[in-house]
């Protein structure tokens, strides 16, 4: 599962909600529902209409992926996979168009990430494993595995496929999680927050804490 939120799209704001997991790679599409924001001031529980469904298909084959943007200025949905050697970037072209749509995933290249020096196997292992990712309105984006997370800063406003692919981000801190597969901005590109899925022991969830990252500062909330 994925998700994004796309502000200031046509003067209205917007969810993506992709259903993109696939651990085994079998899948022969996968989807992305596209609805409108909710009006979170309210307390009462509100059906979301699905203004668009989204069927996607990988150009050369089925991947497992967990990390979905959305690119105001090219109108294309963003997917970062997770299972890859490398991690691979594809791109979807969209239509200005309401009700279901099909789409093909381009291969638009691989994520410029590189391990440390001091990581041990098990995180070297993993580096490509990519669990979340987001944007913020500034153009910044951030992005996480299961050990690091890492900010790209976007002052050219570039394309996104075009940014995944070509730079290297920052790396940033992080607090090892139980199983860290969330990463969201704050209200600015020097925030984010970061949570875990719930741990099982067997015979009950464990909820996990929510981080809150300001520079080198680092909160449970």
């Amino acid at each position: 599962m994925g998700g994004y939120n796309s502000r200031n799209h046509r003067s209205k704001n917007y969810l993506f909600i992709g259903d993109i997991g696939d651990n085994r790679a079998l899948r022969k599409s996968i989807t992305v529902y596209k609805v409108a924001e909710p009006d979170l001031t309210s307390q009462r529980p509100k059906e979301i209409d699905v203004l668009q469904s989204i069927e996607l298909f990988y150009e050369d084959g089925a991947r497992d992926a967990e990390a979905l943007l959305y690119d105001t200025q090219t109108n294309e949905l963003i997917i970062v996979t997770k299972r890859d050697q490398r991690s691979r970037v594809y791109a979807a072209s969209l239509k200005d168009t309401q009700g279901s749509i099909t789409a093909e995933l381009k291969l638009v290249g691989t994520l410029q990430i590189e391990p440390l020096a001091t990581d041990i196997p098990q995180m070297r292992s993993y580096l490509h494993y990519i669990t979340a990712a987001d944007q913020h309105e500034d153009g910044s984006v951030v992005i996480k595995n299961y050990f690091r997370t890492w900010r790209y800063t976007n002052p050219e406003g570039l394309p996104l496929k075009q940014l995944l692919t070509q730079n290297k981000p920052q790396q940033l801190p992080y607090l090892l999680e139980q199983q860290g597969e969330a990463i969201g901005f704050g209200s600015d590109s020097n925030t984010y927050f970061t949570t875990s899925e719930c741990a099982d022991d067997g015979t009950s969830h464990i909820p996990q804490p929510l981080y809150r990252y300001t520079l080198n500062r680092v909160t449970p909330e």
